[in-house]
């Protein structure tokens, strides 16, 4: 009766084991699923903000002026600072990575700024993101009317802009997947 009450309690801690370990990478593909996803909605909401950029570099190409040669360049970029608060820096570069006009308080490393102009020359994508520390960045091609590539705009927003929302809905799964687990470990008992 012992060896039986023994291999019962080995069978349910072992069962116990398997559905806590399959809930528990459940919950980590869910919190990297869902931090993909905001990110991407961040981008997305990020370059609103420089489609206008973009379309303003294109006018002023399709004139014959070059990106520093556009004169309201800059009060551009403040209105759309001020129209989307996620937004903490817009950088204007060109192709070698000099910065045309900028927003923030420092030059963006040559180092990330070349990373992230390669992803996009990479993926041969119009837009490419890439986290690099606690930012977010989110960068558009300039491309002029005979397709080459004259710049990029720069647009950044910091980790804590969307990060909570993230550790909000993965509060809200561990949740569901304690409850999960409970039903589980009673129904097994």
């Amino acid at each position: 009766m012992l060896r039986l009450y023994r291999f019962h309690i080995n069978v349910l801690l072992s069962t116990w084991f398997v559905v806590a370990c399959l809930l528990g990478l459940q919950l980590g593909l869910n919190y990297l699923k869902y931090r993909s996803l905001v990110i991407e909605t961040t981008s997305a909401r990020l370059q609103i903000a420089g489609a206008t950029i973009e379309a303003v570099a294109r006018r002023a190409e399709q004139v014959g002026l070059g990106l520093d040669e556009i004169r309201n360049l800059d009060s551009i970029i403040d209105r759309e600072m001020r129209r989307e608060p996620l937004i903490d820096s817009i950088r204007i570069v060109t192709v070698e990575g000099a910065e045309i006009s900028s927003t923030a308080m420092q030059p963006m490393a040559p180092a990330d700024l070349d990373r992230l102009l390669r992803r996009i020359a990479v993926q041969n994508a119009e837009i490419a993101r890439v986290e690099i520390g606690e930012a977010l960045f989110s960068a558009r091609m300039i491309v002029d009317s005979t397709g080459t590539t004259t710049g990029a705009v720069v647009i950044s927003t910091h980790r804590g802009n969307y990060q909570p929302e993230v550790l909000r809905a993965h509060r809200a799964t561990l949740q569901g997947f304690l409850i999960v687990f409970g039903i589980i470990a009673a129904a097994v008992v």
